[in-house]
């Protein structure tokens, strides 16, 4: 079992999202597990939608910071096989998260790039083998193995979601390696100091302007910050 309420949902905060299909166990309600969610490979997977193609194209967000090990990003056939469009990423805690069906060139990161809680990885598609758009969510314990059991959201507290919903998000969205150093700094991040996840080996790069707007108060990107620290 995965780490405890340790996963947000990985879609922006304020959004509300419904679940299409959840775990195999509790799934009855959604009336098509018993050829996809019950494959040995997908016991304990999540697929997040919003009726119709309300969610097509939305940002998929990152549930945990980490270490992105795998992207896929040029499928471009929909109700075909596979993963399609989709990113790994390592916790470097023992456990990994899988984003897939994403639309075709849109992922957002690399492999080898730290990506805080929230990032901005892809948008919501139905590359692969998808019948329609939604975010598939699954926990792994190896970078290619099958979901596993984990202890929930921090928006649940800790249940899994079920069949229907809805379910509102409080993962709150950087839209860029830069965003997710600077909201470090300012201890704005979900996550512990970006610092601790400079491994050997990794460097990081990242360039920021801030526009004074009057007195204490800066701009970057849209958003006022009042006296950054650097």
């Amino acid at each position: 079992t995965a780490l405890a309420n340790h996963y947000r949902m990985p879609f922006p905060s304020g959004q509300t999202w419904g679940i299409s299909q959840s775990w195999c166990s509790n799934c009855g309600a959604c009336g098509t597990c018993s050829s996809t969610h019950c494959q040995s490979t997908m016991l304990y997977a999540l697929d997040f939608n919003i009726a119709g193609t309300g969610d097509q194209a939305r940002h998929v967000l990152a549930a945990d910071q980490g270490i992105v090990v795998e992207v896929v990003n040029n499928v471009t056939c929909t109700n075909c096989t596979g993963w399609g469009n989709y990113v790994i990423i390592d916790h470097q805690n023992g456990s990994f998260t899988r984003y897939a069906h994403m639309e075709y060139q849109s992922v957002q990161v690399s492999v080898g790039q730290y990506v805080c809680t929230g990032r901005y990885i892809g948008r919501c598609g139905s590359t692969g083998a998808a019948s329609g758009s939604h975010i598939h969510f699954q926990v792994q314990h190896e970078q290619n193995g099958p979901a596993v059991s984990f202890t929930g959201f921090f928006e649940t507290g800790g249940a899994i979601p079920v069949c229907g919903g809805p379910y509102t998000s409080q993962n709150t969205e950087a839209g860029s390696a830069a965003a997710c150093f600077v909201a470090s700094l300012q201890a704005q991040t979900q996550d512990p100091p970006y610092t601790t996840w400079v491994q050997p080996g990794y460097d990081i790069s990242c360039s920021v302007t801030y526009k004074n707007l009057g007195g204490a108060t800066w701009e970057n990107g849209g958003g006022g910050v009042s006296n950054p620290q650097y």
